[in-house]
């Protein structure tokens, strides 16, 4: 009959809205899932970007250390070269540096060459990462912001501490630039950016 028609017609289309109904939920459920993982992924960027960029400023700081000390060690007749590798092979102590240069046999010296790789050496640079968070509170900067500073002048933490000065003055005159928080400097990945260091340290090993 055409009522029993017009009952089946509605019990189908109850069923197919019974069976569509979850759908909506279940796309929102997708796209929530999508979202987080775009937000794990964005964090991990992050995350990385910060770490390479604390990398390449801890690699300045080290490069310019390692040429202040060696220049003690030249101020006392060493050649850069014998300078270099006595402080990276002594961990930047000075006076062990100049006594393993003294007593040390040329063996020695030549194995220590030889042992030298493109990663940084182990000199201490506690106090200027200090100096960098003493930067951070004086300038109210966050710590990226100060080592994108330090990496653009190479670890020179006086021509850092000028820089965000001139920028602070600058700020105080005239509205901020968008430029300003920018990508990082593009800098070279390998372990030294100090063009003298990298010459010495490959002198010495040859």
């Amino acid at each position: 009959s055409g009522e029993s028609e017009d009952q089946q017609k509605e019990k189908n289309t109850a069923n197919n809205a019974s069976r569509v109904e979850p759908i909506p939920g279940s796309d929102a459920d997708k796209r929530e899932k999508i979202r987080l993982k775009n937000e794990k992924k964005h964090q991990r960027q992050r995350e990385r970007r910060a770490q390479e960029l604390h990398e390449h400023c801890c690699s300045y700081l080290i490069s310019r250390k390692l040429e202040s000390l060696a220049q003690k060690l030249v101020a006392m007749g060493f050649t850069s070269e014998q300078a270099t590798m006595a402080l990276i092979h002594n961990e930047g102590r000075v006076d062990e540096s100049a006594l393993w240069l003294l007593e040390g046999g040329e063996e020695s010296k030549r194995q220590a060459a030889s042992n030298l790789d493109g990663s940084n050496p182990k000199i201490d640079i506690a106090a200027e990462l200090a100096r960098i968070a003493e930067l951070e509170m004086s300038f109210k900067c966050t710590k990226q912001e100060i080592e994108r500073v330090v990496v653009a002048c190479e670890g020179d933490l006086e021509k850092t501490e000028e820089t965000l000065k001139a920028r602070k003055q600058e700020s105080a005159v005239a509205p901020p630039k968008l430029e300003e928080s920018g990508d990082q400097p593009t800098v070279s990945a390998n372990g030294f950016h100090n063009s003298w260091l990298a010459t010495s340290i490959q002198n010495s090993i040859v």
